[in-house]
């Protein structure tokens, strides 16, 4: 299965008849897509460090204004005080839960992906 998948990469990377065949890129052609997948789950966690500290500056300005103060330019959606405050509440709580999940499955497709790579070199 994935030792088929690797020496198939292997054997194309020597039929290339260069004297120097890389392993890295047998590796790469035999793993890369999966460790990618996870790569871009990384990507959505780093994206949504940006976006703590712009909602965490949404609920100190939310704290900030008095109930009667709805001209607050920082607010860009409509509706009562309350449920301005109970929106960016929700946002901080959707924005954590998906980052600890995107963070969980980059984890898993890093180190099966480690893994795998190590099974395979151990098997061949």
């Amino acid at each position: 299965m994935l030792q088929d998948k690797f020496m198939q990469a292997w054997e194309t990377q020597r039929e290339r008849g260069d004297k120097n065949a890389s392993l890295f890129m047998a590796l790469f052609n035999t793993f890369g897509g999966y460790y990618a997948v996870g790569a871009f789950f990384k990507f959505l966690y780093d994206t949504q460090q940006f976006v703590s500290p712009l909602l965490l500056s949404a609920i100190i300005d939310y704290l900030n204004t008095k109930d009667g103060d709805d001209d607050n330019p920082t607010y860009l959606w409509p509706g009562t005080q309350k449920a301005r405050g109970y929106f960016i509440v929700f946002l901080m709580f959707l924005n954590a839960t998906s980052q600890s999940v995107f963070l969980h499955i980059y984890f898993h497709h890093a180190f099966r992906s480690g893994m795998r790579i190590k099974s395979v070199m151990i098997s061949t």
